[in-house]
């Protein structure tokens, strides 16, 4: 399975200019500046839907593991790493 990179992108007002700010639920972009409509821009190509449990499951299989043990501090909230022999610190 290869890695895919998405990147965010900012949208401009036709109307204003000013930035744009999605609102769940709307099938449009108001500008909160000029009250006008932007169309909401649909991606390039296909969106493929990946399963997120899966692909945890799968990285998690091929990689290293690394168990810390930590000990935290009642009175200040401190917390320190101790080495895999170590049980109890100062």
């Amino acid at each position: 399975m290869e890695d895919k990179t998405v990147g965010t992108e900012t949208f401009a007002c036709t109307s204003c200019g000013a930035d744009l700010k999605y609102k769940a639920g709307t099938q449009h972009l108001s500008c909160e500046y000029c009250g006008a409509k932007n169309e909401i821009p649909q991606p390039e190509g296909d969106v493929e839907e990946l399963n997120f449990h899966a692909y945890l499951t799968e990285k998690s299989s091929k990689e290293k593991t690394i168990t810390e043990h930590f000990a935290k501090c009642d009175s200040c909230g401190a917390s320190s790493t101790l080495a895999p022999n170590i049980t109890a610190s100062s």
